[in-house]
């Protein structure tokens, strides 16, 4: 399957879920990229909800405009067939505190 691809299989699974943001800097660009790649395989789609702002979690640019900033709580609403499997997976980053997201080296444009 393609990343980002949705197919619907007539089920409708649903879970949801609330995180607390620990990360000092909040959802900024690194552990959002994480959050957006790993819910990407999923067969399902998940929404992120923080305050008033909702947002396709899959999305960077989506997960920017939440303005998620420390201590922020996070809703995640998933629908489709691997819903436990997707939370599951944003549980996991939540818990690690996003480390993933630091363990790759910045590439430097050299002159």
């Amino acid at each position: 399957m393609e990343p980002g691809t949705f197919v619907w299989t007539g089920a409708c699974a649903s879970d949801r879920r609330t995180f607390t943001l620990n990360n000092k800097q909040g959802l900024h660009t690194r552990p959002a990229a994480l959050l957006s790649r790993t819910l990407q395989f999923f067969n399902c789609r998940v929404q992120a909800q923080c305050g008033e702002e909702v947002a396709n979690a899959s999305s960077l640019m989506g997960l920017l405009t939440l303005a998620a900033g420390y201590g922020s709580k996070i809703t995640f609403t998933a629908t489709g067939p691997e819903s436990v499997r997707a939370l599951d997976a944003v549980a996991k980053l939540f818990e690690n505190n996003f480390c993933d997201a630091y363990s790759q080296p910045v590439k430097s444009v050299s002159s």
